[in-house]
């Protein structure tokens, strides 16, 4: 019994030993894991990245499983510029998740960040076996190799991507940008142009036909996709500021207005419309209005060199 008793009493020993032990291993003199992570995330927030990544090297100290730790310790690391730090911290995310492929994604775009496109591409092949009927990994990989040269890997990439997902106008677009960077227009208005068959309601993808028929000079063709575009979307900035330019081309300055001015009184913190205005308003010797445009511009802008530009042509509108 003497024995039995000392038994007891020992294993009780040891288990509130173990229990004391295991509370200060996951408890610091700041907190708990949860603890420092929510002081990090508020330290992020604030921009105060080696704050931050302090704290979530605590984290990591207490619990090595802590992902979400890892990851933002990544983002802080790469939004102060140590793109190595996060890709370190990255590689170790992929070890503790191995089947997320988004971490992939996030590896590869530090590895491309800093030059290192095979290293990126390497990453994405990755990605592709863990989930082979994702198209992405194939649609990134095509944009590193359309950076690098590489057209026939580049469009390999592109066409598989599209053969896991016909029905993504995106990799479409990706497509039509490799044909068109290679002077291949009719292979690329036909990407446009089934793009847009698979999603025949995005204003976008009109805007980019348009664009392109501008580019070779198809105007009606072009006018048609802007007027397209809106009617899907009345309120789409850019299609009205592409449209007021096109008039513009075609010398049609009273519509070119009613498009820019259209455009601003749908954002009237951006520039881009007060300035295809001003240029319609100082070519037809509209100095006031021009001048106002101009003005208008500079209290929208921080931007020194522009500022400077525009000082100049209100001089030489004076």
């Amino acid at each position: 019994m003497k024995r039995s008793g000392l038994l007891f009493i020992s294993i009780g020993v040891i288990v509130i030993l173990s229990s004391i032990t295991l509370f200060f291993i996951t408890r610091s003199p700041g907190g708990t894991p949860t603890d420092h992570f929510q002081k990090g995330e508020a330290l992020f927030a604030q921009q105060k990245w080696d704050e931050a990544i302090e704290e979530y090297t605590k984290v990591i100290a207490l619990d090595r499983r802590f992902i979400s730790a890892y990851r933002r310790r990544a983002e802080a690391y790469r939004n102060k510029g140590d793109i190595d730090a996060a890709i370190f911290n990255y590689k170790k995310i992929i070890e503790l998740d191995p089947e997320n492929i988004d971490n992939c994604f996030q590896l590869a775009s530090l590895y491309s960040s800093r030059g290192d496109n095979y290293s990126a591409i390497a990453t994405l092949k990755k990605a592709m076996e863990i989930d082979p009927k994702n198209p992405f990994p194939f649609q990134r990989t095509g944009d590193i190799y359309a950076a690098m040269g590489r057209y026939q890997d580049a469009l390999a990439s592109y066409s598989k991507a599209i053969d896991l997902a016909p029905s993504l106008a995106g990799l479409y677009l990706s497509r039509a940008g490799l044909y068109l960077g290679r002077g291949e227009y009719d292979k690329a208005l036909a990407d446009y142009s089934q793009a847009i068959r698979v999603d025949p309601s995005n204003e976008g993808l009109y805007l980019t036909r348009a664009n392109f028929y501008v580019q070779r000079k198809s105007y009606d063709l072009a006018m048609s996709n802007y007027d397209k575009a809106i009617q899907l979307n009345p309120k789409y900035y850019e299609a009205y500021v592409a449209r007021g330019r096109l008039y513009h081309t075609l010398e049609d300055s009273q519509k070119a207005i009613a498009d820019f001015t259209k455009a601003i009184q749908i954002n009237p913190k951006r520039i881009e419309a007060y300035g295809a205005r001003a240029e319609i308003y100082a070519s037809e010797n509209m100095k006031t209005q021009a001048i106002n445009a101009y003005l208008k511009m500079i209290s929208l802008t921080t931007d020194e060199n522009l500022i400077a530009q525009l000082r100049q042509k209100i001089e030489e509108l004076k």
